[in-house]
C-alpha cells in the first residue's frame, strides 16, 4: 500500500478527518507569551503535522 500524496491530502480532508489547524496569528501569539528569553524552551507532545 503507497502513501497518498500530500497534494491530494488537503486541508479540508484533513480537518474532515478531526484534524485542527492552530491559526499563525494564535500560535505567534502563544508563542511570544510563553517564550520570553533565549533560554526558554517549549515541550510540545502533540502529534501535529509540523505547520502544516
Amino acid at each position: 500500500m503507497t502513501a497518498p500524496s500530500a497534494s491530494l491530502d488537503t486541508a479540508p480532508l484533513c480537518k474532515a478527518r478531526g484534524a485542527f489547524f492552530t491559526s499563525e496569528p494564535l500560535a505567534r501569539y502563544f508563542t511570544d507569551w510563553a517564550v520570553r528569553s533565549v533560554e526558554d524552551t517549549v515541550l510540545e507532545p502533540s502529534c501535529g503535522e509540523a505547520g502544516r
